[in-house]
């Protein structure tokens, strides 16, 4: 008795699992699909028409009085984007000057330096450019000390 006793308990134990497993997967299931209306609800859906073509999302036709005003709006930040991609370009090709600039600038840094250690060690020949450099460095030398 004792054995048939602990088979019964045993088989109800083993289908109360069985239906935990169930309602715990019901729910699951349950859960996941409320979860995925309230973000569908969440989400704004744009509507279709003009916006469709722009890209966006949605379905329908705008609303008869809104239609304007969005038409409006959308055709505002339309140009305030092509204003900030021509701004983008002005603000690129201005690097590009200005780094061609500085290039040049270090060129001729470079050179000076060269000349000057050419007439420090005595290497140089002295033309009118190298002697004119020479007593402006000499000049702001004197300055310096």
């Amino acid at each position: 008795m004792k054995s048939g006793g602990c088979l019964a308990w045993g088989a109800a134990l083993w289908q109360c699992a069985i239906c935990m497993s169930t309602r715990l997967h019901t729910i699951h299931k349950t859960d996941k699909h409320q979860a995925k209306l309230q973000f569908e609800q969440r989400r704004p859906q744009a509507p279709a028409g003009d916006w469709a073509l722009a890209g966006m999302p949605g379905g329908g036709d705008m609303p008869p009085g809104e239609e304007p005003e969005l038409r409006q709006i959308l055709m505002a930040v339309q140009q305030s984007l092509t204003q900030i991609d021509s701004k983008i370009d002005s603000l690129s090709n201005r690097m590009v000057q200005m780094t061609e600039r500085l290039d040049k600038h270090a060129d001729c840094l470079d050179q000076s330096e060269r000349c000057i250690s050419e007439m420090e060690d005595g290497q140089a020949t002295m033309s009118f450019g190298h002697v004119k450099m020479g007593k402006q460095l000499a000049a702001i030398q004197a300055k310096v000390e």
